[in-house]
């Protein structure tokens, strides 16, 4: 399966490094079109390595390397970058091919690059006068060379000079620096030294593509702006940079495709010439500019520098399909107090639908900004989304709202490691034409959104089945999330057998849910040190879940086979010895003492109770000899206004573990994924913190046992339960990564 990675603007955008970070998972990177016009910059190990015609994969050791067909390769600058790579340690013999249907650009491509540049004079496009334009155009005209055509020296020569023949009949005297016979000499000396780095790539795709483990990585050069057809034309470059330029340049099976991810830079920059709406030629440019250290790696010219565009983002989103996106330089935007954002364009009082064609309108078109409050914090080389600054959060989620696709990658520093990656589900309310309440249903953390919000949403398409829930509940959980199966009719998912609170036959209507327009939202989310009241809330809810082990130990020690056994022994003995006014005295007593002493049993749980507080939230504890553990993170979820769920989890980085120290859901809600749902988020973002394994706490809320072992057998089988179902949903998650 392919992920291809493109940019979603003007280009710069830090492709590079999300490609860095894919490679590492993948057998093969491909660039599809394009030339060594790209600049991709990667700091990995304290070494900075720029890319321009070759793959940014290079960097990954055990990943294999391809130029397509679409790409244009000028041959001396791919061995100076080769050159270039090596003399920084990086080894990369066997691991870079090229394909032989790729167009080569010569000397005189660039040569002629910049006398049409000149030609143009104020409407220059900016090229930056690597030949890309002549090449493509050669190869469009049809008398371009490719590279397959650099072995056959008869070939080459005669195409070679009867292109300079064409180009001097243009330019004529402008032309007299260059000798096509010292190139045709320099294509010679590579001639031998190229063999080693040709190849077929058409089976090469189709085999890759066909083995089911292969993992092929596309990078994308330049963006979906400079296209040559959907960009600001004729300020582009002459190629397809956006998903078409893929399929064309590498024979992709668009079949086979597992992700499109657009890579958006958190405000806008663009090299060159060519419109750019948000430019901001005063102050706010000038420190997106130099904060941002915006210069080209090709030409070294300065970036022009304006607020994020997301008129630009929805557009290239609506051309590429992306399935996620990239946001980079997040931290670019710390010290700003407030921020603009690109919302919308307007021409004669009119907003206009999407991105125009047309350039003269464009150039009449009014920006609509929405401002939004900066953070003001450090948000460089965060590695976790909750540990963003709050405002930093919201402008992602805003980008999200607004362009209809998650961001999944948050880059937060120049360095590999500095990325936030927030694994997502599949996010099948997108793929649903419904309305826009139950878009907003299951909005829960960023990049998560739980499944139970199916349960109370598709009416029409889910039903529950409630033949398989059990009467018996666990102590510490709520039932597992159904699983989804999206076939030409929803198969009906099969509950857990772990509900607290359920019942074996429920009333009518219980399972019933309510039209799409009258369902609250559904969200879970965490509630920081500065959220008490939502804390506190989490807090009672926990304690009211320990008071209820209360009730139920009660009911299990009167309910225990040897309590029921050894009253109906004693009661026949008294009913033959004893008259029935005396036997009921003595029932009476009995039942009373019997009570009494239920109540001070059980009384531990009302202290544990109590004791839940933020006291007790914040006591740092040792976990079976473990190291202590860090500060608590407390999730609720919320139906509407309510908040019907709370898991708190504690993570220990030196350890790389997690620990749940509690979890409920009101028991009103129970049976309905809703817990599973918190069990999951919790997972996932302790794994955004560095942990690799997740339990649950030996003292955990839901542990202290108060009646002898023989009593408690169902408050074991049921814990036993819940952590096989931590298990494998931390197992579940460890696949998901590791699929990627």
């Amino acid at each position: 399966m392919a992920t291809i990675v493109l940019g979603a603007q003007f280009g710069d955008e830090g492709k590079g490094k999300l490609v860095d970070i894919l490679c590492a998972s993948s057998n093969i990177c491909a660039r599809s079109a394009g030339g060594n016009n790209a600049g991709h910059t990667i700091v990995a190990n304290g070494i900075t390595y720029d890319f321009h015609i070759l793959p940014s994969g290079l960097v990954s050791p055990n990943c294999m390397n391809l130029i397509g067909s679409g790409v244009v390769v000028h041959v001396p600058s791919f061995f100076k970058e080769l050159a270039d790579l090596k003399s920084k340690g990086l080894d990369t013999e066997g691991r870079i091919f090229i394909s032989d249907r790729a167009h080569v650009v010569f000397d005189l491509h660039q040569l002629v690059d910049g006398l049409e540049e000149q030609e143009l004079g104020k409407g220059a496009v900016g090229t930056t006068k690597k030949g890309i334009g002549p090449g493509y155009s050669t190869k469009a005209a049809r008398s371009g060379v490719r590279i397959s055509e650099i072995f056959d020296k008869e070939t080459l020569d005669r195409k070679l000079r009867k292109m300079a023949h064409s180009f001097e009949k243009r330019y004529g005297g402008l032309l007299q620096g260059y000798d096509v016979e010292e190139e045709i000499k320099r294509m010679d000396e590579y001639r031998a030294k190229l063999s080693d780095f040709v190849v077929d790539a058409v089976p090469l795709i189709e085999s890759a593509q066909s083995l089911p483990d292969t993992k092929l990585l596309v990078e994308g050069a330049n963006a979906l702006m400079l296209d040559v057809d959907y960009g600001t034309y004729p300020y582009v470059t002459s190629s397809n940079t956006g998903i078409g330029g893929v399929f064309t340049g590498l024979a992709l099976n668009p079949f086979k495709i597992k992700e499109i991810i657009g890579v958006v830079k958190a405000y806008t920059t663009r090299v060159g010439g060519g419109p750019l709406p948000t430019e901001q030629l005063n102050e706010h440019g000038e420190k997106l500019q130099s904060v941002g250290r915006e210069f080209g790696v090709t030409t070294g010219r300065k970036r022009r520098c304006g607020w994020l565009d997301l008129v630009i983002v929805k557009y290239s989103t609506a051309v590429n399909h992306y399935t996620s996106l990239n946001l980079t330089k997040l931290d670019i935007l710390d010290d700003f107090p407030s921020i603009e954002v690109a919302t919308a364009y307007k021409v004669d009082g009119q907003i206009l639908d999407s991105f125009p064609a047309d350039l003269n309108m464009l150039a009449r078109a009014e920006v609509v900004y929405t401002t939004l409050p900066g953070w003001q914090k450090p948000s460089m080389g965060v590695k976790a989304y909750y540990d963003l600054p709050k405002n930093a959060r919201a402008y992602v989620e805003f980008i999200e709202e607004f362009v209809g696709v998650k961001v999944r990658y948050i880059g937060t520093g120049p360095a590999r490691e500095d990325m936030i990656i927030r694994v997502a589900d599949i996010d099948l309310l997108s793929e649903w034409d419904l309305s826009e309440n139950v878009r907003a249903l299951g909005d829960s953390i960023p990049g998560y959104r739980s499944s139970a919000t199916f349960l109370t949403t598709l009416r029409t398409n889910l039903h529950l089945s409630t033949t398989d829930l059990s009467p018996y509940n666990s102590i510490v959980s709520t039932p597992t999330s159904p699983a989804f199966t999206f076939t030409s009719q929803l198969a009906h998912p099969t509950p857990s057998p772990l509900s607290i609170g359920a019942i074996a036959q429920p009333p009518n209507g219980y399972y019933d849910v309510p039209e799409p327009k009258s369902t609250p939202i559904l969200k879970t989310s965490a509630a920081g040190p500065e959220h008490t009241e939502e804390r506190d809330t989490a807090l009672k809810l926990i304690a009211e879940s320990v008071n209820e082990q209360r009730w139920l130990a009660g009911k299990a020690a009167v309910l225990n086979q040897v309590t029921v056994a050894g009253v109906l022994l004693f009661t026949s003995i008294l009913w033959k010895f004893c008259s029935l006014g005396v036997l009921a005295m003595i029932t009476i007593t009995l039942t009373l003492l019997g009570l009494a002493t239920l109540y001070y049993i059980t009384l531990p749980y009302g202290h544990l109770a109590l004791d839940i507080d933020t006291d007790w939230l914040e006591i740092p504890r040792k976990n079976g000899g473990h190291g202590k553990c860090e500060d608590p993170i407390v999730l609720v979820s919320r139906w509407g206004e309510e908040i019907i769920g709370a898991l708190v989890l504690r993570v220990v980085k030196r350890e790389r573990k997690g620990y749940v120290r509690a979890w409920t859901v009101e028991s009103s809600y129970r049976g309905k994924g809703i817990g599973s749902g918190l069990l999951e988020e919790a997972v996932r973002v302790a794994w955004g913190k560095g942990a690799r394994c997740v339990i649950f706490e030996d003292g955990h809320a839901n542990s202290h046992r108060v009646l002898p072992e023989s009593f408690s057998g169902s408050f074991d089988d049921q814990e036993a339960k819940a952590r096989t179902l931590l298990a494998s949903t931390v197992a579940e998650i460890r696949r998901e990564k590791s699929s990627r």
